[in-house]
């Protein structure tokens, strides 16, 4: 195959792929990486009620001059990456590291269910698939319709 063939018959997969899997998780790391807040005023607000008017002093998100919300961004770095994997310095400072992470314990979590569950599954499917291909072939096609019945009945549902 020439290589310009190639470029054309893989470059609608390679643009989608960029767009749909690498865009998303590019943009997910900025957003990580940034701490963004809107900006607060306080704003006195008159209450009517059944025992008379009073005001209250409230707070409120700033807005600029077409109604969108003025936000604060500053760049925090890895700082929220630290605290989640528990090396926060502060955290350290006062003693509590290594108390109680949560992203640890999911993580074991999942890796546990990982490595119990995909045996399992991998042998019931060779299991049921060496069960159809033995079967008569009058009953494979109802084996087969049989076990892909959870699949079809699921979207429909």
């Amino acid at each position: 195959m020439k290589t310009r063939s190639f470029m054309q018959f893989t470059a609608p997969s390679v643009v989608l792929m960029l767009a749909l899997l690498a865009l998303p998780l590019v943009m997910t790391f900025w957003l990580s990486v940034r701490n963004c807040a809107p900006e607060l005023e306080l704003v006195s607000v008159k209450q009517t009620g059944p025992f008379g008017t009073q005001e209250v002093v409230t707070q409120r998100a700033r807005v600029d001059a077409s109604g969108n919300v003025v936000e604060q961004c500053e760049f925090a770095g890895f700082d929220y990456y630290r605290k989640i994997l528990g090396l926060d310095t502060n955290e350290v400072a006062n003693g509590q590291a290594g108390q109680h992470n949560e992203f640890l314990e999911a993580l074991k979590f999942t890796l546990i269910y990982t490595l119990v569950t995909t045996p399992f599954v991998l042998g019931g499917g060779l299991a049921l698939a060496l069960a159809v291909n033995r079967a008569a072939r009058g009953l494979r096609g109802f084996l087969i319709s049989a076990s892909l019945l959870p699949f079809i009945i699921t979207p429909v549902v």
